[in-house]
């Protein structure tokens, strides 16, 4: 998102960042443009030292000129015929001098700020340990049974005092590079992609996975850090030019194995993500792009997906077993049940997903824009009749067969608009037929081609 005043440029519609990858046809002609004019230099410089030959020699058009001006003005075509690309080199060369100029200043602005990303600060901590008294080598104690405070003579107790240092995270500085390094990502589209993977793995190390086990009730929201929640918001805001250079290298934001739980990814963009392993209970993803986004492995109990974009999003594998149906635990912002169900989802996989905790997942016709395996778990409420299911896709693709295309596409639609699962698959997770299975989902869906396949 940039944030700069408008330049000059930008109000003559004048883009100085050239993308050489459109109207290619544009720079063949121009390549024909510049051999022509190389082409008719020589050719003015080879006439012009042929008039000037004469001229000096007295033959030719310009013989029987005595004053010499016919010399002069020849010699000045020359000139500036011969220097006119030594001109042209000059200025390239200045404008490759300036380039290398900007970019060393940026790898350095680049070098300064992952440099703030491990900043840390010394925090002095007292640590006071009393004194108590001792006769013949044992503790003194009183009516209690408690050791009695040694005391000075004024009546105070003894305390030893002891300074402990210890190093910690200097949040302030960190939140400083991470707002630079967004900065740099602004100013030079050439290093965005650099700086999103370090910024992708500044949130791995610093909020690494410790295991995915499920926090059991009463659940309790966790914060994450501020320096986290920052380089989130940085991640999430990118500009729609720096989206474009993602899709066109297949860049995918990697924050694989991360603890972010309870963070806040509300209205940002995270397409093409992964978060593969990641713990995410609480986490809220209310309004949130994550078209083609993958969970998979995910822990994702709690989580808020109220009109998120789930357009060929992947949770295959992932948990959504919390709150326990029936248990009581839902309340408040930790909803969880119905999350999923409250997003904008469009060909979403759940293979082998546990969505025990979710009791609805919508009409027949918004379940069919799912697809699920056969060990998908689904909570106790929700019934899925796999004979029904499967006798009626023998039936279609006996049609079909039998060349009877219309009526096997008439009864295939009504199937994936009455009845619920029918764009499941009755095979296990681990079946090798089933990435085939999945591919023609979203092929009939339209989700075809990155970020929706890897």
């Amino acid at each position: 998102m940039k944030n700069e005043k408008p330049t000059f440029w930008d109000w003559v519609h004048l883009n100085r960042d050239v993308d050489f990858t459109r109207a290619q046809w544009l720079g063949g002609f121009t390549g024909a443009l510049l051999f022509s004019a190389a082409v008719a230099i020589v050719l003015i410089c080879l006439i012009g030292l042929w008039h000037l030959l004469g001229a000096l020699l007295g033959y030719g058009p310009f013989g029987t000129d005595t004053t010499g001006g016919a010399i002069r003005n020849i010699g000045l075509v020359i000139a500036a015929a011969f220097s006119a690309p030594f001109l042209v080199w000059r200025s390239i060369v200045a404008q490759k001098n300036s380039d290398t100029a900007v970019q060393s200043q940026i790898t350095d602005r680049i070098n300064k700020a992952v440099e703030g990303l491990g900043a840390e600060k010394v925090v002095k901590k007292t640590i006071e340990t009393p004194k108590y008294q001792k006769k013949d080598g044992k503790w003194v104690r009183d009516q209690d049974g408690n050791p009695k405070p040694a005391l000075r003579p004024d009546g105070t107790p003894i305390i030893d005092r002891e300074i402990h240092e210890s190093s910690v995270p200097n949040l302030e500085v960190r939140i400083g590079a991470i707002y630079a390094l967004e900065r740099i990502a602004q100013d030079s589209l050439r290093d965005h992609l650099q700086i999103m993977e370090i910024l992708c793995a500044y949130i791995r190390e610093n909020a690494p996975v410790l295991d995915l086990e499920p926090t059991e009730p009463p659940f309790k929201k966790v914060s994450p850090r501020t320096d986290i929640q920052a380089a989130i918001n940085v991640l999430g805001r990118r500009s729609k030019e720096q989206l474009y250079a993602e899709e066109k290298s297949k860049f995918r934001l990697d924050l694989r194995n991360a603890d972010l739980s309870g963070v806040d990814f509300r209205n940002l963009n995270f397409t093409a993500a992964r978060f593969h392993n990641c713990r995410l209970e609480a986490a809220l993803f209310g309004g949130c792009n994550l078209t083609g986004t993958q969970f998979y492995g995910a822990l994702l109990n709690f989580a808020e997906f109220v009109k998120a974009e789930l357009r060929g999003t992947r949770f295959d594998f992932a948990v959504m077993d919390g709150p326990k149906m029936g248990v009581g635990a839902i309340h408040g912002a930790f909803s969880g049940g119905e999350a999923i169900a409250l997003g904008d989802i469009y060909g979403i996989s759940l293979i082998g997903t546990d969505l025990s905790a979710i009791g609805f997942l919508g009409e027949p016709a918004d379940i069919n824009l799912t697809i699920g395996s056969a060990d998908t778990k689904l909570a106790p409420t929700i019934e899925l009749n796999w004979k029904d299911i499967d006798k009626e896709k023998r039936f279609i693709r006996k049609l079909r067969n039998e060349d009877n295309a219309a009526e096997a596409q008439k009864r295939e639609e009504i199937m994936f608009s009455q009845v619920p699962f029918a764009s499941w698959v009755n095979r296990n997770s681990h079946d090798l037929t089933l990435p085939r299975e999945i591919e023609k989902f979203q092929k009939r869906l339209g989700l075809e081609g990155w970020p929706y396949q890897s």
